[in-house]
């Protein structure tokens, strides 16, 4: 095996497990005659923090909740734990050297957006949390289960961000698709 520089590590990181499909998430905004669109998220940076001191950081605090934090979005995810999501590379640990542990898992997770009037609607069809809006608004996150699939809602401001292990996130495709006729 020929070892591998940075940036070819860096390029094989990012590379997007939904890349194949999508055609299939266009045809989804078709399915619902625009009701709702899903759209793949690549090369987002996500890092697993641990610390003892999150206010420390400017983390959140508050259970299920995510915020800015030095230009990235930081969801809290336990007592103290929080990932870390951002465009930049996650090799910028700098910024987190207080932190306790710091690791970079952004090839554990795909992420898909999705949205439009009726993307909570769809959502709900696979989910158990309460994902009105007067319940779930923009700030909110939680671990919990889709369509059967372990994933990570992060509700923002018109989007909901789904993080997938890559290994469900072809089935989740699937449901998507079946779940918008």
């Amino acid at each position: 095996m020929t070892p591998r520089g940075p940036s070819e590590m860096a390029d094989l990181r990012r590379r997007s497990p939904l890349e194949h499909r999508a055609l299939d998430l266009a045809r989804i905004a078709a399915i619902t005659a625009g009701a709702v669109q899903v759209s793949e998220m690549s090369l987002l940076s996500q890092i697993n923090i641990r610390t003892a001191d999150p206010v420390l950081l400017g983390l959140p605090t508050s259970p299920n909740t995510w915020e800015n934090a030095r230009n990235a979005d930081a969801l809290w995810l336990g007592p103290n734990e929080w990932l870390v999501v951002s465009a930049a590379v996650a090799e910028s640990y700098a910024d987190w050297e207080r932190a306790g542990s710091v690791v970079d898992v952004s090839a554990s997770r795909a992420v898909l957006e999705v949205s439009g009037q009726g993307a909570r609607d769809l959502l709900a069809k696979g989910c158990a949390l309460d994902l009105h809006p007067s319940k779930w608004t923009s700030g909110a996150c939680a671990q919990t289960m889709l369509a059967k699939a372990p994933v990570i809602l992060q509700q923002r401001s018109k989007t909901t961000r789904i993080f997938v292990r890559p290994s469900f996130a072809d089935y989740l495709v699937e449901w998507f698709l079946a779940a918008s006729t």
